[in-house]
Order: C-alpha cells, then sequence, then structure tokens
C-alpha cells in the first residue's frame, strides 16, 4: 500500500478559479482601504505638521504605534474593539441589534484604512517636503490664500512625486486583504480553504492562492511602472 501524497493538479485548478470569483472582493477593500487611508494620511500630516504640541504628539503617537503592529493583530484588534463596543453600547441603551449587523467587511475596511493612513500620512509628508517651498511662498507674497496655494501649485507637483509610493502601498494592501478571512469576509484565502477541507487539498489551495497574488502584484507592478514612466516623460516634457 502506497501512502506517498499525490499532488492533484486537477483539485488546484478547480480551486484556483473558484479563488479566482473572489477577486473582485479583494480589490475592492483594498481600493477603498486604500482611499480611505490616503484621506486620513493626508489628515495626520498636518496634525504631525501643527504647531500644536498636543496635537503634533497625537498624530506621531497614532503612526508609531500603529505601523509597529502586525497587519493580521490591527484587523483582530479593530474587529473585537468595535464588535465589543457595539454590544456595550445595545445593552446601553437597550437596542434590538446586536453586534453581529456589523458587516465583517467594514471592520476589514476600518482595519486596513487605519493601517493604511499611518504610512501613507510619510508618503504624504515626503510628497510634500520634495516641493520647493520658494514657490509656496512666492503665491502666499502674491495675496493667495494658502488653501490657493496648496491647491494650485503644491498639490500638482507633490502628486507625481507620490504616485510610486502609492503603487506600492496599493500592492501592500492587496497582500493584506489575504488576512481578512480571520474576521469573516469570504475571500480568495477563504474560498481556498472551504473548497481544500471538503477534498483534504489544502496544499493544492495553497498553491492557487499563492498563483493568483502572484499574478496580481506583477500585473499591478508592471501597470505602476508604466503609470511611472509615463508621468516621468509627461513630467520632463512640460
Amino acid at each position: 500500500m502506497n501512502s506517498g501524497y499525490f499532488f492533484d493538479s486537477g483539485a488546484m485548478i478547480e480551486i484556483f478559479f473558484t479563488c479566482l470569483s473572489y477577486v473582485p472582493i479583494c480589490f475592492f477593500a483594498a481600493t477603498v482601504s486604500l482611499l480611505i487611508g490616503l484621506v486620513f494620511g493626508i489628515l495626520l500630516t498636518v496634525i504631525r505638521d501643527s504647531k500644536w504640541r498636543i496635537l503634533k504628539a497625537l498624530g506621531n503617537g497614532y503612526v508609531l504605534v500603529v505601523r509597529g503592529i502586525p497587519s493580521i493583530l490591527l484587523l483582530l484588534l479593530v474587529f473585537y474593539f468595535v464588535r465589543g463596543g457595539f454590544t456595550a453600547l445595545a445593552e446601553r441603551f437597550s437596542w434590538e441589534a446586536n453586534s453581529s449587523v456589523i458587516p465583517p467587511l467594514f471592520l476589514a475596511i476600518l482595519a486596513l484604512s487605519a493601517s493604511s493612513a499611518a504610512f501613507l500620512s510619510n508618503t504624504v509628508k515626503s510628497a510634500l517636503s520634495s516641493v520647493d517651498r520658494g514657490q509656496k511662498e512666492a503665491g502666499l507674497s502674491l495675496g493667495m490664500k494658502p488653501s490657493t496655494v496648496f491647491l494650485r501649485y503644491v498639490l500638482p507637483q507633490a502628486v507625481p512625486a507620490a504616485l510610486p509610493m502609492l503603487g506600492n502601498q496599493y500592492i501592500t494592501m492587496l497582500r493584506a486583504t489575504s488576512l481578512i478571512g480571520y474576521v469573516g469576509v469570504m475571500d480568495i484565502v477563504q474560498a481556498g480553504k472551504i473548497k481544500a477541507t471538503l477534498y483534504s487539498n489544502n496544499l493544492e489551495a495553497y498553491f492557487a492562492e499563492a498563483i493568483i497574488y502572484w499574478g496580481l502584484t506583477i500585473l499591478l507592478e508592471r501597470l505602476f511602472h508604466w503609470i511611472n514612466k509615463r508621468n516621468a516623460w509627461h513630467s520632463s516634457a512640460a
């Protein structure tokens, strides 16, 4: 009797296509998390540059703490903290609803956004610092409002500088979506896990999932490389 393990390529292909159907969910979570993280990253940058020491300390403290927590732990912390808080409020105000009404995808995006904001704050800060300060001072000397100078002169020059780092952060967010199954979201990894449990093909499932994430990463890297080259060409032409 041969007890050796035989890799089932047919099972891997079946699991691959099952997992592939959940790629849009992962893209949605990564995209929304990046956009929310970018908004709060900009806000964090403003807070960290504030003249108020308390605000500055809070902003720097947030970035320091969140950047030091692994994504999986941050995801679980947000999941249990929000659900626990909602349960406490429901009991306090006698709500009929319980924490199960909070969609797991919402909690996953909330955690990924919180992580993204901490990293993107440094990206935004670096991009803004790359803009010649003299242009800002020239605009202010002409009587323009600070907000007008920022929108017309600073921001258009800061965006190209931030694009490479934003691309890298988006790829990081996409990879991080491999963890959202831990809070109940049906994603690529979770779908593969369920399929593997039915047929006892764990290794095949891991290979299928790895191929999907590897392929998505390569495609995104090439896409962002093309965007950065095109952006650099337009900048030099201007």
